[in-house]
């Protein structure tokens, strides 16, 4: 937002609180889209690994990401750094 016309000095530090306020709401959002997307890059790994593991082990989705779920369990690590390993894993093996 801009302001046109003369401005008091008294009005100066409303429209400046204004300002302030929206460029802080502004960086929230900004904040939530990238932990929004960083929340859906990680799924998306998960969900690949979890398809690599349904079409090598012959399991179902269930399965897959049980199986998942206890390795990352059993490390103390997160679901999203198994998946990085299983997908790297393999890569690394084909």
């Amino acid at each position: 937002a801009y302001v046109v016309e003369d401005i008091d000095a008294g009005r100066l530090s409303a429209v400046l609180e204004v300002a302030q306020a929206r460029f802080e709401q502004d960086q929230a959002l900004m904040s939530q889209i990238r932990q929004a997307e960083s929340k859906l890059n990680e799924r998306k790994v998960v969900e690949r690994a979890k398809g690599l593991l349904m079409q090598l082990r012959s399991m179902t989705e269930s399965e897959a990401y049980h199986a998942m779920r206890k390795m990352a369990m059993d490390r103390n690590i997160r679901i999203i750094d198994v998946a990085q390993k299983l997908l790297a894993m393999n890569e690394l093996l084909t």
